[in-house]
């Protein structure tokens, strides 16, 4: 959701009026003129967004090139110059997008942001040929300042007034990072089993990395492009969304990366046999751990946290119904597959990378979540559920205050007295007890547990030794009265 945000224009038929001043006509330079005049108030009186920002400049540039190309017109403007003014204009107009996406250690090309984003390819080229090359002919530029003024028309326009309408289908989706974690699978099983070429693959392992931290961003953009925030509001105000704010966009984008690790082929192994796990510490095997952990530390080294995501996903995917091969046919679970899975949580937090507070902040996360997956009790009535029983007992030998939880595991909890026939009475003359307790003229006073330990009030009772330990009676000017249990009235003094 959108947070409160400041326009510059009074009312969505002030846009509208502007909108078809702009492209009703494209010969129509009087209406240009009425455009450029209006954007050029409106920046009078505030900071334009950069989408407002690029389309005066592109306007006032193209209403020049067309008043200086009527034969009564005294303007004097030079091809050159025309060309300078273009390439200005569109250089301004590819930087603004681009650049506040440009997230992330390692750079990306402006081509491959511009590819998300749905920016035509060829006006990157035009923007770079403007900036480090000659200025591309007056034609060209002439068409790249047209096509960027009907991007604008679909992409940020028709959005501020139509919000409903569907957006173009002409963005590049977010690639999978599959084919990244395949390279970086082969080059690291060469390594380990064999440790004399580490330093002869070094160099590729390491552009892997990068190439994975690269993806990252790309991810991290698309998460701004789902949420309609390409920008446009940078400089003219705060502008984030609560989808888009930058922890949440980190967060959504490393989770993306979870999912593509948690495919089989990556840190699960394709073949069963290979998924057979360290029966004592509940662990995968040492050779899988060793290809995955430089990239899982890696990426943590970046991104703070990281391993509480994964461990959390990895929790997630444990619970989740498998998808059925066939629609309409029951789904059947990989018990190897999940067996895996939850080791690699395991072993995650058993590793000496994640701090105190990281490991109960990872363990608080994914306890209520494995806890609401078992269902009442941790009674889970499918046979599946004997893997996630088991990955529950594994957790809560690492935090002692987790232990009783186990005890709920096979629906006989350990430490519960059993109720007898005589327990109601001892409750109940315990209660006359209390109740009987009091004085004769007034009406039978309230009682408070105090710690025996603390000092008793200048105006209560001391404690009578007629009542159980702990409990007192407050005086008449305590200032005590009653309140439903749970909530503090505080007394007053």
């Amino acid at each position: 959701m959108r947070l409160p945000r400041r326009v510059p224009w009074a009312s969505p038929s002030e846009l509208e009026q502007l909108c078809s001043w702009i492209y009703s006509d494209e010969t129509d330079l009087h209406s240009k003129q009425l455009a450029v005049n209006k954007l050029s108030a409106w920046k009078s009186i505030t900071q334009l967004s950069h989408a407002l920002e690029s389309t005066l400049g592109l306007l006032t540039v193209t209403l020049q090139d067309g008043l200086a190309s009527q034969p009564s017109s005294s303007a004097v403007l030079s091809g050159y110059n025309l060309r300078q003014c273009y390439s200005t204009a569109i250089i301004r107009l590819v930087n603004g997008l681009v650049d506040p996406l440009q997230s992330g250690v390692y750079a990306r090309s402006i081509a491959s942001i511009a590819a998300q984003l749905g920016l035509p390819g060829w006006l990157v080229e035009v923007r770079h040929a403007a900036t480090h090359e000659e200025l591309p002919s007056l034609e060209v530029l002439r068409e790249a300042a047209h096509e960027s003024l009907r991007w604008l028309l679909h992409n940020y326009f028709m959005p501020e007034l139509h919000p409903s309408s569907a957006e173009p289908d002409n963005r590049q989706p977010l690639r999978s990072a599959a084919p990244l974690l395949k390279r970086y699978s082969v080059l690291m099983k060469v390594v380990t089993r064999d440790t004399s070429l580490k330093q002869k693959y070094q160099h590729e392992i390491e552009s892997v990395l990068r190439d994975v931290e690269r993806w990252i961003a790309e991810a991290k953009t698309a998460v701004d492009i789902s949420s309609g925030n390409l920008g446009w509001e940078g400089v003219e105000w705060d502008g984030s969304t609560v989808d888009s704010a930058p922890v949440v966009k980190e967060k959504l984008a490393l989770e993306a990366l979870c999912e593509n690790l948690m495919e089989k082929g990556a840190l699960v192994p394709l073949a069963k046999k290979k998924r057979t796990l360290d029966a004592r510490s509940y662990h995968p095997p040492r050779a899988v751990v060793s290809i995955w952990m430089p990239l899982i530390h890696h990426v943590e080294s970046l991104h703070a946290g990281f391993m509480v995501v994964l461990v959390t996903q990895l929790t997630s995917q444990l619970l989740n119904e498998p998808v059925a091969p066939v629609p309409g046919t029951p789904s059947a679970r990989d018990s190897s597959y999940d067996s895996f899975i939850s080791a690699w949580a395991v072993y995650l937090l058993d590793t000496q990378t994640l701090s105190a507070v990281e490991m109960n902040q990872g363990l608080m996360n994914i306890i209520p979540i494995v806890m609401g997956g078992l269902g009442p009790l941790g009674l889970g009535t499918l046979p599946e559920r004997k893997t996630v029983k088991v990955f529950l007992k594994e957790l809560c030998k690492r935090d002692a205050r987790l232990a009783e939880i186990c005890s709920a595991l096979d629906g006989t909890p350990q430490h519960v007295r059993e109720w007898k026939e005589n327990d109601l009475e001892v409750m109940n003359e315990r209660l006359d007890a209390l109740l009987a307790h009091g004085r004769p003229s007034a009406p039978t006073p309230a009682l408070r547990f105090t710690l025996e330990t603390s000092s008793a009030a200048p105006d209560s009772s001391p404690i009578d030794p007629v009542l159980p330990p702990g409990w007192s009676v407050p005086g008449p000017n305590s200032g005590w009265r009653p309140s439903p249990i749970g909530v503090y009235v505080p007394c007053k003094t």
